[in-house]
């Protein structure tokens, strides 16, 4: 009885050791398709052309991006792209 014991002890701590891994098949992979450098540099981009869009959306908010058309001169746009 006791060598039963042994055995099956040693064959359950093996099992414990050999056997046991975290289950996680694609441990590469944050995504479907990313890995978390994938994901991150992907974060990082976004987070850069959202930050300068907000340059961009206040100067045209504050009307900083051309000059007023409501003068009763001519105004020249100073874009060269002609309205």
């Amino acid at each position: 009885m006791k060598t039963f014991v042994r055995l099956t002890s040693l064959t359950i701590l093996a099992a414990a050791l050999a056997g046991c891994a975290n289950g996680d098949l694609t441990p590469e992979l944050s995504g479907l398709s990313n890995r978390p450098e994938d994901s991150r540099n992907m974060y990082e981009v976004t987070n850069n052309q959202n930050v300068r869009m907000i340059s961009d959306d206040f100067m045209r908010e504050w009307l900083f991006d051309r000059p007023s058309w409501l003068s009763p001169y001519p105004v020249t746009a100073t874009s060269g792209m002609p309205r």
